[in-house]
């Protein structure tokens, strides 16, 4: 009698069932055989995150380094810097979304494998990324860092045990091609843009990314909007809701560098002047820098705080409402170029 039990009747299961499956199967198979280029978008900004990653896994000796979040990203030119005070620099900024957790998984894979620690880090600090309404989460894993960045245990032991549990569905679900470029498959005409896709804007892009070392220039998204003028400012920045999660990862990477002897130097971002006539409604340019001094006071490699805020304000200067074009980067860079060179640190 057991003989005859069977443990799946698959004449039960609908013909439909299998020919679904032999479809997935097949799209699955095909889609990962498309080249990332055609599935992914200008600015390929996926690029700029692995080539990072990568390079803090390689011995490197840059007399400087640059962290921030997507202001910083856009803001802080490595060749400027390189040229103004004849040292090299490395722009390690990422997008605000990616936190700075990021910042300090990156700085400490940097120290752990650089074959001579740097004489400076830049750390910017934007209103942004203070007054961050919230952490590390879901979205910020899926859409922009998985799976372009390596989750090792020093990334997911600075998570929650439940994020944790999370981000390791994500790296399994990220296994599978569909779901590794839902972003770009859930876009409108997504199967015309794929066989639109160039692979040379792809290597110039990549081409970009590496000589330019780090740095991004925002006039490259083409999905950027100019914003004619700023009337008001978000509620996070009205109300003074400060990041606790950006804040405990700022101090942890001060906390490194002081441990590693490295000097670091803050700065902020430059803030247009229309909004910058908003901020003083909130007295906010001040206790701004008042959180700043807190948070460094104690860490004697903290060798220099420079508000950067009027460095390049001019509306013009800026590609949206918040990040520096090519001309703005340049005015900024040299202003923070400047700031630095009365240092002295360079002159042996």
């Amino acid at each position: 009698m057991a003989g005859n039990l069977s443990i799946f009747n698959f004449n039960a299961v609908p013909k439909g069932f299998f020919i679904c499956a032999v479809l997935v199967a097949m799209f699955e198979s095909l889609l990962s055989l498309v080249p990332e280029y055609a599935l992914t978008e200008p600015p390929y900004e996926q690029q700029a995150l692995r080539l990072k990653g990568e390079l803090v896994d390689r011995g490197n000796d840059f007399d400087l380094i640059m962290l921030g979040g997507c202001t910083g990203w856009a803001a802080m030119r490595p060749l400027i810097i390189e040229k103004e005070l004849e040292v090299t620099a490395y722009n390690l900024s990422v997008n605000g979304a990616q936190t700075f957790l990021m910042s300090y998984v990156l700085l400490t894979r940097y120290l752990k494998n650089c074959i001579r620690k740097p004489d400076v880090v830049v750390v910017e600090l934007s209103a942004s990324s203070l007054l961050y309404s919230y952490g590390m989460n879901l979205v910020a894993l899926r859409d922009f860092i998985l799976p372009w960045f390596r989750l090792d245990a020093d990334f997911t032991n600075e998570l929650s045990p439940s994020l944790r549990r999370e981000c390791f569905k994500l790296q399994l679900l990220h296994l599978i091609p569909s779901f590794k470029y839902q972003y770009f498959l859930k876009k409108d005409l997504w199967f015309l843009k794929m066989w639109q896709a160039s692979d040379d804007a792809f290597e110039w892009y990549g081409r970009f990314y590496r000589e330019e070392k780090g740095f991004y220039n925002e006039e490259l998204d083409p999905e950027k909007r100019r914003v004619e003028t700023i009337r008001d400012i978000g509620r996070n920045y009205r109300d003074y809701a400060l990041s606790e999660h950006n804040l405990l990862y700022i101090a942890k990477i001060i906390a490194a560098l002081s441990r590693a002897g490295v000097k670091v130097v803050v700065c902020t971002e430059s803030v247009r002047d229309d909004e910058m006539q908003v901020w003083k409604r909130y007295n906010l340019r001040e206790r701004l820098n008042a959180t700043i001094a807190s948070l460094v006071r104690g860490y004697d490699n903290v060798v220099l705080f420079c508000d950067l805020r009027d460095a390049a304000s001019n509306p013009g200067y800026f590609v949206d409402s918040a990040h520096l074009n090519s001309t703005g980067a340049e005015l900024y860079t040299r202003a923070l170029a400047r700031e630095i060179k009365q240092l002295d640190i360079f002159t042996d």
